[in-house]
């Protein structure tokens, strides 16, 4: 509407638009789409009766082709790679899952894939890129993103059944329940936080780079609590919400 008023509308503007919006995403929300058409491919698996190892061997073998091939910045390219990064990504995660629910994972084993993932983000770096469809070497992708994110999932099932899981559950269940609210503030308090921040962070490497990293997300996390209950308490129209009802 303003590129209208000032009469700066082009065609090239208009595609490039459109195509944000349709097709790559745009903001927070580029991954809906990535998402929906994961699920949608998921289905047709499911149908299929893949024993367990065989989820294993069908993201492996999918994230593999999308480590050597490359996009080459075309955006539904880049969208076509998002979908089978993510399919294969879900269909691992699906697999580990059920292997799970069969022989627990042990803590100490929890702990070893968190570890393995630091260690190699540390020293190798991790080259997942799901936004631009890039994702680089395939035993570093597998080692920081699997290894860790299991590692966490596992830990954080253990931390459950401790004296204080309770409290690992309030706190996941608060932002989990507020996730719209987190959707909108967290990219802009991000702009925020690294406008100042962001030049010296990038220059750190290896351990101090990763500890930079977490120190900021933490960070921003906590600074999304009063805007969570602001929104919540004045403004729970936003949500769809009445304001008697809201909490």
């Amino acid at each position: 509407g303003v590129l209208l008023l000032k009469k700066a509308l082009t065609a090239e503007i208009l595609q490039k638009e459109m195509v944000e919006l349709l097709i790559t995403g745009n903001g927070t929300v580029w991954f809906l789409l990535c998402l929906l058409c994961v699920e949608l491919c998921y289905l047709g698996f499911v149908k299929m009766k893949i024993q367990n190892y065989g989820w294993l061997v069908i993201g492996l073998g999918v994230l593999a082709a999308v480590s050597v091939l490359d996009n080459g910045g075309i955006p539904l390219l880049v969208v076509l790679f998002r979908v089978i990064a993510g399919l294969g990504y879900y269909c691992i995660g699906y697999g580990m899952c059920s292997l799970h629910c069969e022989q627990k994972i042990k803590g100490w084993m929890a702990v070893v894939l968190l570890a393995a993932g630091i260690i190699v983000e540390i020293f190798f770096g991790c080259e997942v890129d799901f936004f631009n469809g890039n994702f680089g070497n395939l035993i570093t992708m597998l080692i920081c993103s699997i290894c860790s994110s299991a590692g966490y999932l596992f830990l954080l099932e253990k931390l459950e059944k401790a004296d204080f899981g309770n409290a690992v559950k309030k706190v996941f269940s608060y932002f989990g329940k507020n996730s719209l609210i987190v959707m909108l503030i967290h990219p802009l308090l991000l702009q925020v936080v690294m406008y100042p921040l962001g030049s010296r962070i990038g220059q750190l490497q290896g351990g101090t780079s990763v500890l930079a990293g977490i120190v900021v997300y933490v960070g921003i996390v906590i600074l999304e609590i009063p805007f969570i209950k602001v929104i919540n308490g004045y403004f729970p129209f936003v949500l769809g919400k009445r304001k008697e009802t809201a909490k």
